[in-house]
């Protein structure tokens, strides 16, 4: 709308100067038409149109023509500063031969309005708005992006700039790599994403922080529906830590649950601050809070813990506060005791009384690194001479860490020719640090016994295929191991073999029986293997009692999973051509008549299971596939088999998250809040779960 100004002004400039003169005007911004009052605009458009009839025809104009000839107008890109609105970008000015109507037709649909100066542009805008906001508003959006195809070449795709997923991706990089929350405020950080994508703006910390936030209330829903959507019950481990920055006290719980798939899954449900008095009834009382409040009451499988005494108050407790029934068994195999923490004191009550021999190669490793050049002349000579390997480097063992011992004896073994050539060259390293063969031979034997304990200490220590079924056999090998030890001739390890079995004993005298029906569940295992290792540790009665107990436990505990209802028969029952309500009222004592006749013994689903063949006991069997593919065949039995396979032999899943704990909380991120640090550390672990399974997904060609 031209704006009338006060009566007397005249431009100061002239227009027609600047005709002829475009490439020089798109330099400078034209200034707007002076004002006018609507007298002389009236004058100068009837002045136009009469010249506009005066003038003579054009040729395209004389030439014989039925239809009717349009000629677009020019548009904001031409010379003219008449037409600047901005919705001539997205218009076309077109008028007709043989009438003064001029139309404004859209360039994206087509559509025609009036394009008349006197009309305005009001209405143009109204239809952009209303038909195309979308398209101008996400046109410099879009940009071109490389994409791999199936066959390996590579291709320029239309892509699409996306704020939110752009944040998002931003809050999980934070998120996974524990990174400050004031990274996104860092010069080099919006520097690197404004170079990246242009279209990309910076956020606060305290934007990301609240999307963080956010983030984690729908990925906590979605997690949850996951879980319990999970067709079986869930296990549990737990555990509690103090942070040495804010020295804060927390626990933590991991889920661990069977999806549809038959796929091991663990989730971080719970980590929170816990408050004093860090007795066992305060600690029953934040882990029922858990169960209630992610929904988990009535899917409670087991919880593994590892032997602090308060952890057997909080399970007697824990007991009490959940509902009657809600616990297979009546709650008797609540608690698992952790089997690697087990072995680890067996261990470390033995390596306190471990030769001497020992020591002194630890004292040796500690000489050789106090210099650096006796150590370069070492590892020259170890590859020089002896063609070894530098990557396996000397360390001294730590008190704490039972396996760093069994590391550096076998570390030692590799390096011995290079150890025995170095102590012929240096008089204080033969004197002091060099072993006598005897001591070697010794070595050799203790390398060799703790090398049984290392390799279970693996197998328990998995967090991605530890299910229930690995716990007997893996105890048995370490039982057997100090049994045979025990009863060698190597004197020098007499009294640390007897400090071991009596820790030995003390936790594991009666093996766990609920443990032991998970390893009956395996087709290589059954009661065979059972019957095969007790009758080896133990004498012919209690072995027998043994077995007695494992097969009524499992009865007991199948009789609950099928109530009654879970009797099959081993003969295949034709079924009847003739209709169900023709004349069946004849035979109403059939059925009593074949309770009492029938010779032929029906079994249930756990007596046709213990029926069938054992497997070879070295078959590589996927314990999971496995009764995945027998869920039709055994239908009950496979749901047991679902709940007792998932419970975790060891508590090293929440002990992991320690690791990510002493990351998310570090000196410089010692004030956070305890609902931030719960945050970051759910979504850490549900994340890096996410990403697992999209790179298993990536693999599978899925």
């Amino acid at each position: 709308m031209d704006v009338e100004g006060p009566e007397g002004d005249e431009p100061d400039y002239h227009p027609e100067e600047l005709q002829g003169q475009q490439g020089e005007m798109e330099l400078f911004i034209v200034p707007p038409n002076p004002p006018r009052t609507r007298a002389k605009r009236a004058r100068s458009r009837a002045k136009q149109k009469a010249t506009k009839k005066s003038q003579p025809a054009s040729k395209s104009e004389q030439a014989p023509c039925s239809a009717e000839v349009e000629q677009p107008l020019p548009t904001a890109s031409s010379s003219s500063s008449r037409f600047k609105s901005k919705v001539w970008k997205d218009f076309t000015r077109i008028s007709k031969e043989d009438d003064d109507l001029i139309i404004a037709e859209c360039n994206h649909c087509k559509k025609q309005l009036s394009g008349k100066s006197s009309n305005g542009t009001s209405h143009l805008l109204r239809h952009i708005e209303a038909m195309h906001k979308t398209d101008n508003a996400t046109m410099n959006n879009y940009f071109l992006k490389a994409e791999t195809n199936d066959d390996g070449t590579t291709a320029f795709k239309n892509g699409k700039f996306d704020v939110q997923a752009a944040r998002m991706a931003i809050s999980i990089y934070l998120v996974s790599g524990s990174h400050p929350f004031t990274t996104v405020e860092e010069d080099g950080f919006r520097h690197m994403m404004t170079s990246c994508c242009p279209q990309f703006k910076v956020v606060s910390r305290r934007i990301l922080k609240r999307e963080i936030m956010a983030m984690y209330l729908s990925q906590r829903k979605e997690t949850m529906e996951a879980i319990l959507g999970a067709p079986g019950r869930v296990s549990f481990t737990s555990d509690n830590w103090k942070s040495e920055v804010s020295k804060d006290s927390y626990i933590f719980i991991t889920c661990h649950y069977i999806d549809a798939d038959w796929k091991l899954n663990k989730r971080i449900v719970w980590f929170k601050k816990l408050d004093p008095p860090y007795d066992g009834s305060s600690i029953a009382d934040e882990v029922h809070l858990a169960f209630r409040e992610w929904r988990f009451e009535q899917k409670v499988m087991c919880i593994t813990l590892d032997n602090a005494s308060y952890n057997d108050r909080m399970i007697k407790c824990l007991r009490t506060r959940l509902s009657k029934g809600a616990l297979p068994l009546s709650g008797k195999f609540f608690q698992i005791r952790c089997c690697g923490h087990i072995l680890n004191l067996v261990v470390q009550a033995g390596l306190t009384l471990i030769d001497p021999a020992a020591g002194k190669l630890r004292d040796g490793i500690m000489y050789l690194k106090a210099s650096g050049t006796r150590l370069h002349k070492f590892y020259s000579t170890a590859k020089t001479i002896f063609n070894l390997e530098e990557s396996r480097r000397l360390k001294p063992d730590m008190p704490i860490r039972w396996n760093s011992t069994y590391k550096m004896l076998g570390c030692c073994l590799y390096y011995k020719e290079v150890m025995q050539w170095y102590s012929k060259r240096d008089s204080i390293f033969e004197e002091h640090f060099w072993p006598s063969e005897e001591e070697w031979a010794k070595i050799s034997h203790m390398y060799q016994f703790l090398e049984v304990f290392f390799k279970v200490t693996t197998v328990f220590s998995g967090t991605k295929y530890p299910t229930a079924n690995l716990y007997f056999m893996n105890v048995y090998l370490v039982h057997t191991a100090i049994m045979e030890a025990s009863a060698g001739i190597n004197n020098y390890m007499a009294d640390m073999l007897h400090v071991m079995r009596e820790k030995f004993m003390k936790y594991w005298s009666n093996y766990s029986v609920f443990l032991s029906c998970a390893a009956v569940l395996d087709p290589r295992i059954k009661f065979k293997f059972l019957m095969y290792s007790y009758s080896k540790l133990y004498d012919e009665v209690d072995a027998h009692r043994r077995i007695t107990d494992v097969r009524n436990t499992l009865t007991s505990l199948f009789n609950e999973y099928g109530s009654g209802s879970g009797v099959v028969s081993n003969e295949n029952v034709a079924t009847s051509g003739f209709s169900s309500t023709c004349g069946l009222s004849a035979f109403d004592d059939y059925d009593q008549y074949v309770a009492t006749t029938s010779s032929q013994e029906e079994k249930s689903e756990l007596d046709l299971y213990l029926a069938e063949p054992v497997k070879r006991l070295n078959e590589n069997v996927d314990i999971l596939d496995y009764w995945s593919k027998s869920a039709a065949r055994y239908p009950q039995l496979s749901r047991m088999a679902r709940d007792i396979l998932v419970i975790p032999v060891s508590s090293v899943a929440s002990e992991s998250a320690l690791s990510l704990s002493k990351k998310v909380i570090t000196p410089n991120r010692s004030s956070l809040k305890p609902k931030t640090v719960e945050a970051l550390m759910c979504l850490r672990d549900w994340y890096r779960c996410k990403m697992q399974k999209k790179e298993i997904m990536k693999k599978r060609g899925c």
